[in-house]
């Protein structure tokens, strides 16, 4: 559990924070920010069970609330599970060093969501390589490993799929297409997820994409003495 999460004075002259226009949604987004059940790398889960037992409201209530912020675009969800991006939160928690790195990095493996957790790892490793985080000598080999493997598991989701369509027509002159992909040996670890999304005045659920499950190898990584320090 974290002893502190900054919220800077600037969050009340935000244009979505104010764009709500109920306190229960203000109150769940304080509530995401300073939760118990919140990390370091902004991208959690969080049992609606703990949520409205913390704000004392209903489900309903809660998801309501979940909603509102997910269309202003303060944070992101995915469809069927619990857990939570904030967005912008990188702009705000940039990691000061390497452990702070590796302590974000093992936070981002526990959460559910692949999409998400995807996103917010991109955005991580971008600081990690601007300041040099794997050059670190106490930890920076595991970092760079880390990294190399986020990588090599994100690198599939970029990758054009090659793909061929054959049409033909039936008697009546109705046209059917058929498609058939082409896919390399990778896709085979890839399992459907289904997201959600802000999209015009609300939440849009997106078309079934497929994310790589992260390799044994990392999972392992992870679980090690050192990892579980920096958490």
């Amino acid at each position: 559990m974290r002893g502190f999460s900054k919220v800077y004075s600037n969050l009340w002259q935000s244009g979505k924070f104010n764009a709500l226009t109920d306190n229960q949604s203000k109150l769940a987004y304080l509530y995401l920010l300073t939760s118990p059940h919140s990390n370091s790398s902004g991208c959690f889960d969080i049992k609606t069970g703990y949520a409205t037992a913390d704000l004392n409201c209903s489900e309903h209530d809660y998801r309501m609330a979940i909603d509102s912020l997910s269309k202003v675009g303060l944070i992101e969800v995915e469809n069927g599970l619990n857990t939570i991006l904030i967005t912008n939160w990188v702009e705000f928690n940039e990691p000061t060093n390497a452990k702070h790195s590796l302590g974000v990095m093992n936070h981002l493996n526990a959460a559910s969501s692949n999409i998400l957790k995807t996103k917010r790892v991109q955005e991580f490793i971008k600081i990690i390589d601007a300041k040099k985080h794997e050059r670190d000598p106490s930890c920076g080999a595991v970092l760079e490993r880390l990294c190399h493997d986020y990588r090599m598991a994100i690198e599939p989701l970029s990758s054009p799929r090659p793909k061929t369509e054959t049409q033909t027509l039936d008697q009546e002159g109705d046209l059917n297409k058929d498609q058939t992909l082409n896919l390399d040996a990778r896709e085979s670890s890839r399992s459907p997820l289904r997201a959600v999304a802000v999209k015009g005045d609300g939440l849009a659920a997106l078309e079934e994409e497929e994310f790589p499950r992260l390799p044994d190898h990392l999972n392992r990584l992870l679980n090690t003495n050192l990892m579980r320090r920096t958490g």
